[in-house]
């Protein structure tokens, strides 16, 4: 029970990035192989677009990473070239003054990775 409520949990939070594509399409694909180094991309791979997922702080970078593997093979590349991660400030709130002057202030981040999406030649 546990593990089911785990995986919907990831699934749900997963579901909440958000992409920024820029390239071109294809017929979708079944596999997608991920590479975190532009050395580690075997010979015959060509870019054909760029993404940015972005989600919130709870969202981790595999989930993300996770999210970026299902949009590529949507899109129809055959490769992700992980290129960085990142948070960026999206908010802030603050809390009025307490008796001693003090103000609490929450700063509100989410987590931005950007790939390339890679198709074989």
């Amino acid at each position: 029970m546990r593990i089911f409520i785990a995986l919907a949990l990831s699934a749900l939070l997963a579901a909440c990035v958000s992409h920024d594509y820029i390239g071109e399409r294809y017929a979708p694909t079944q596999h997608v192989n991920v590479y975190y180094d532009a050395s580690a991309v075997p010979d015959g791979y060509r870019v054909i677009g760029q993404d940015r997922a972005q989600s919130g702080e709870a969202v981790t970078t595999e989930d993300i990473v996770a999210d970026m593997v299902e949009k590529a093979k949507e899109i129809g590349a055959d490769g992700l070239l992980i290129e960085g991660v990142d948070e960026v400030v999206v908010g802030s709130t603050s809390t009025a003054p307490t008796s001693l002057n003090t103000v609490n202030t929450t700063v509100q981040k989410n987590k931005v990775v950007t790939g390339k999406f890679l198709k074989r030649s």
